[in-house]
């Protein structure tokens, strides 16, 4: 259950890593116009302004309200709803990093912007903090230290 839990989320986390490569390929590869609004001011800045604001609202926002989500919603059910929650949570935290790496490539190569790049790449840096594997998916459930505590409670009494 564990193991089907951590490829999930490690699907989900390989899909926020493919979509910017993607993006790069098709925008290089001139299937998508590059540049369409590099001569409009308003709407280059209102891309950038849309774009910087997603990334200063959307990073701190998933990282925390998944820390805060895993102490106070998941840490107090039990293991098969924990499960289902990390799962959740964990798609709405890559959700949320996905759109500011979209949004911020897309600004790049629409309005061929600087400020988009850096948005897109401080989204990518953050997702670092979230990279998934099964010892993770354990100790953030406390898997483990909940058996551990129960064998020395068990060794106490014998």
């Amino acid at each position: 259950m564990i193991r089907r839990v951590s490829r999930r989320v490690t699907a989900m986390y390989v899909c926020l890593w493919v979509v910017p490569a993607a993006m790069v390929v098709l925008y290089e590869s001139g299937v998508l116009m590059e540049g369409a609004l590099a001569g409009d001011v308003r709407g280059t800045y209102v891309m950038e302004t849309t774009c910087i604001l997603l990334t200063a609202a959307l990073v701190p926002l998933s990282l925390k309200v998944y820390s805060w989500a895993m102490a106070h919603r998941v840490d107090r059910v039990n293991i098969v709803r924990a499960l289902q929650l990390y799962v959740y949570w964990n798609v709405v935290r890559t959700g949320a990093l996905l759109v500011v790496v979209a949004t911020g490539f897309w600004t790049y190569y629409t309005c061929v912007s600087s400020k988009g790049i850096l948005c897109g790449l401080i989204g990518l840096v953050a997702s670092l903090f979230c990279v998934p594997s099964q010892a993770r998916v354990k100790r953030e459930l406390h898997i483990d230290r909940e058996r551990e505590e129960g064998n020395h409670g068990e060794e106490g009494q014998g």
